[in-house]
C-alpha cells in the first residue's frame, strides 16, 4: 500500500517535545588564561668608545710607552716561578775578642771567670771575715744578750756589710769607679750597659738587693741552685756575664779600655 503524503511525520528523537523548556547547556572547564608575554624592551645601544680628538698641527707625536712585560716563566700557581730550596744557613761572623781572648763589649774587654773569682775571694776576706769573727767572739762570750747579738751579726752581718762595702767602693769617682778592692787588685771593674757611672744606689741594688737578698731567698727555696747558676753562668755566657749582671744590665770588664 502506498504511503500517503498528508500523514504527519513524527519529530526526530533528539528534538524536545513541544512545550518543553530548552535544554541547559552543560558548563565545561574555563578557558586557559593567555600566556604571559613581557613587554617588549628596546635593545641597549651598542657601546662606542670615545674617540680622541686628532692632534693639532705642529704637535709632536706622543712618546712611545714602555715595552710589554715578558711573560713569567711557568711555575706553581700564582705565587711565581719555582725557586730552588734555600741552602744551609750562613753562620754568624765570630764575635770580636780582645788581646786576652775575651769577647769585647764596646771599648771594653770582658773579664774572665777566673779573674772574677779572684776578686770575689779578696773581697770576701776583706768584707766578711770581720763581721763573722766579731759574731763568733760574741757567741763565745757569756751572757744571753751577747749570744743574741752574735747570732744576728753572724747571720745578717755578712750580707749587710757586703752590700755597704761593695757599694761604697764601686761608687768612687774617676778611674776607680766600679771597682771594689778585690776588683782593683786583679784589674777588673763593673760598667753599666748605659755607660753611666756606677752610683751608690746602683751598687746597693746590684750587690745587696739582687746578689744577697734575691738569690739568697731563691736559693733557700730550691736548694741553692740559683746561687750556683749565678756563680758559674759566666763560663758559658757569650759576654762572660753572671745572672745578676743580666738583671741589673751590667758587665764586668777589664779595667783598661781596648785602644786598638
Amino acid at each position: 500500500m502506498a504511503e500517503r503524503d498528508d500523514e504527519p511525520v513524527p519529530p526526530p528523537e533528539w528534538l524536545p517535545p513541544e512545550g518543553a523548556p530548552p535544554p541547559i547547556a552543560e558548563a565545561g572547564p574555563p578557558p586557559p588564561p593567555p600566556a604571559y608575554a613581557p613587554p617588549p624592551t628596546a635593545p641597549p645601544p651598542a657601546y662606542a668608545p670615545p674617540t680622541a680628538a686628532p692632534p693639532a698641527e705642529g704637535t709632536p707625536p706622543p712618546a712611545p710607552g714602555p715595552p710589554p712585560r715578558a711573560p713569567a716563566p711557568p711555575g706553581y700557581g700564582p705565587f711565581g716561578a719555582y725557586t730552588a730550596p734555600p741552602g744551609p744557613p750562613v753562620p754568624a761572623p765570630p764575635r770580636l775578642r780582645g788581646p786576652r781572648g775575651e769577647p769585647l763589649f764596646g771599648r771594653w774587654e770582658c773579664a774572665s771567670w777566673w779573674s772574677r773569682v779572684g776578686a770575689y775571694l779578696i773581697d770576701v776576706a776583706i768584707a766578711l771575715v770581720a763581721p763573722v769573727a766579731a759574731g763568733a767572739a760574741l757567741l763565745a762570750a757569756s751572757g744571753h744578750g751577747l749570744h743574741v747579738a752574735g747570732t744576728v751579726l753572724v747571720l745578717a752581718g755578712p750580707p749587710l756589710v757586703w752590700g755597704l762595702y761593695a757599694s761604697l767602693f764601686m761608687a768612687r769617682p774617676g778611674e776607680r769607679n766600679g771597682q771594689t778592692l778585690g776588683k782593683q787588685a786583679v784589674g777588673i771593674r763593673v760598667v753599666r750597659d748605659s755607660d753611666q757611672p756606677v752610683s751608690f744606689a746602683y751598687g746597693l741594688v746590684r750587690e745587696l738587693a739582687v746578689r744577697e737578698v734575691l738569690f739568697a731567698i731563691a736559693s733557700g727555696i730550691v736548694f741553692g741552685i740559683p746561687a750556683l747558676l749565678d756563680y758559674f753562668w759566666p763560663l758559658w755566657d757569650e759576654s762572660d756575664r753572671a745572672l745578676h749582671d743580666m738583671i741589673v744590665s751590667s758587665h764586668v770588664v777589664r779595667a783598661d779600655p781596648v785602644t786598638s
